[in-house]
């Protein structure tokens, strides 16, 4: 008998697939350059960032991070090459996702161009409905408004971007 574990890693790699598949349905062309798992951490990221831009410089137009901690470590590591300095021409569209207020304060400063907010009490009230209904052993979504995602797996929330209305995405 196998299992299967949905583990951090795939959920990972299934946000970014979803979010370059919209960004391409949008009409948008994408070429991807790189792709790195760094397990959601902002230091991880920095490294990555900086090994990347040593190998593109002046290729790389866009970085799509699957959380905000990650966006921000890519910022902090595009700053160190003058980019977010003021000069117009040195700006990377950055993203991220979770609506950290870090992330909206750089946001509002025009250094990093949006995430994707979800919105906490939602969030809080879906995990306690299906927590409740998996200690009762009735089906998770059993008496809720939630759909399951497209992986069939992942329960659909609400969300909303928060972008600076100047960023042009």
């Amino acid at each position: 008998m196998t299992e299967n574990f949905y583990t951090n890693y795939d959920y990972n790699k299934e946000r970014t697939q979803y979010s370059i598949q919209a960004i391409n349905e949008a009409g948008i062309k994408t070429e991807q350059l790189a792709l790195q798992f760094a397990n959601w951490d902002k230091e991880l990221t920095k490294d990555f960032i900086n090994s990347l831009f040593l190998k593109y410089d002046g290729s790389i137009e866009a970085v799509i991070a699957n959380n905000d901690n990650m966006a921000i470590g890519a910022i902090e590591a595009l700053q160190s090459y003058g980019y977010y300095k003021g000069d117009k021409s040195k700006n990377i569209i950055v993203v991220g996702f979770d609506g950290l207020q870090e992330a909206k304060d750089l946001i509002d400063k025009g250094m990093m161009t949006g995430t994707i907010v979800q919105d906490p009490t939602t969030i809080s009230e879906a995990l306690y409905k299906i927590g409740m209904n998996l200690v009762n052993r009735v089906d998770p979504l059993e008496n809720t408004n939630y759909k399951l995602g497209k992986t069939g797996i992942e329960v659909e929330f609400p969300h909303y971007a928060y972008i600076r209305k100047s960023n042009i995405l």
